[in-house]
């Protein structure tokens, strides 16, 4: 019996991504018999150039992540399955589910369905019909179910929908040796968007600035709120404390977070959240609101701070924590990074995905 497993590895608008191209490198080491499946753009170059030299097989299909081209890409899509004979189909996105379920009712394929994309709204009726049409086809038709927090398993147990918790994990780089506490920057990267809500950020830092002109800001990232935040900082003459670098690749954005000294995450909703992990990763304390899986990796007083989303004073006072105790960011620096090493490596997660895989 074949134990194949077709592995989606793209989303949206990105294509093939980073973190699921080296998940996918990484259930080829532990797994070996893993069938790559992506839209034809990828995220950053050569991520396709990776899975060829991690010998990984993989199909572009164009427009695979858009739920318009369902209709021209199911034939080929059924007639890869068909040629692969995978045991087990790994879907990423709903447009992914709905190629897996005929896949399922033709050839009787096994799906793990990752709930990636979700927004916590409350009293929002939307948001509350697409939770109880995902929890009841999920329980009809998908044979493994995940989230990437324990926030988010705990909103779908309450629609009765069998979730597991198995967050992505990171390619964690080698432990900090040396911490500059001599500047102070505070890195926040995240889209542009209104559910990251960078302008709350800014109105809690000016009075900061205004008072510190030695602290540094960090924003990388793209989107439709970057405009009015740029204004925001011209209108309040902090331009020279904040930088806007715009859209990075993984390189730049590495070198951003080496010069960080704390980040902050004041995020509305959150699925696991790569604004959450990536500090971690870099030995930084985190100050995050209470989404996603920020409560699952950050331990108060530990390796950083949990808020209430609308309270700005106590993010401040946080942020102040640090600038006025400089020995504080090496010790939850380094907190950080052993609950990165114990809770996020590719190393820990990719055993128990395969253990899952091999139950199914």
């Amino acid at each position: 019996m074949s134990k194949k497993l077709l592995f989606f590895a793209s989303s949206k608008g990105i294509g093939l991504t980073y973190h699921l191209t080296v998940f996918s490198k990484y259930i080829k080491l532990k797994y070996n018999d893993v069938v790559v499946l992506s839209g034809n753009k990828e995220q950053y170059k050569g991520l396709f150039d990776e899975l060829d030299e991690s010998e990984i097989k993989y199909y572009r299909v164009n427009g695979l992540d858009e739920i318009k081209n369902f209709l021209r890409n199911i034939k080929g899509f059924l007639n890869i399955v068909k040629s692969e004979n995978p045991y087990v189909l790994h879907a990423q996105t709903n447009t992914h589910l709905f190629y897996c379920l005929f896949a399922k009712m033709i050839y009787g394929k096994k799906i793990i369905y990752t709930i990636h994309s979700y927004r916590n709204s409350k009293g929002n009726i939307r948001e509350f019909l697409m939770s109880i049409a995902l929890s009841v086809f999920c329980n009809l038709f998908v044979d493994y179910t995940n989230t990437l927090s324990s926030i988010v398993r705990k909103h779908f147990n309450n629609y009765f929908l069998k979730t597991d918790f198995l967050t992505l994990g990171y390619e964690l780089p080698p432990p900090r040796l040396s911490f500059n506490t001599e500047f102070f920057t505070v890195i926040y990267a995240a889209k542009f968007n209104k559910s990251k809500r960078h302008l709350k950020l800014l109105e809690a830092l000016i009075p900061i600035l205004k008072k510190h002109n030695d602290i540094k800001v960090i924003l990388p990232g793209d989107g439709e709120t970057l405009k009015e935040c740029k204004e925001l900082v011209k209108e309040n003459c902090v331009n020279d404390n904040i930088l806007f670098p715009g859209w990075v690749d993984r390189n730049e954005l590495e070198t951003y977070y080496l010069k960080a000294s704390i980040a902050v995450v004041t995020s509305k909703s959150e699925n696991g959240g790569h604004a959450i992990v990536e500090p971690l990763a870099y030995s930084l304390p985190l100050i995050s609101t209470k989404v996603g899986i920020a409560p699952d990796v950050i331990v108060n007083n530990e390796n950083g701070y949990l808020y209430d989303i609308d309270d700005m004073d106590n993010l401040r006072k946080h942020i102040l924590y640090f600038y006025n105790d400089r020995e504080k960011i090496i010790k939850f620096g380094k907190k950080s990074y052993d609950i990165a090493l114990e809770k996020l490596s590719w190393e820990k997660i990719s055993e128990i995905y395969v253990k899952v895989l091999n139950e199914i």
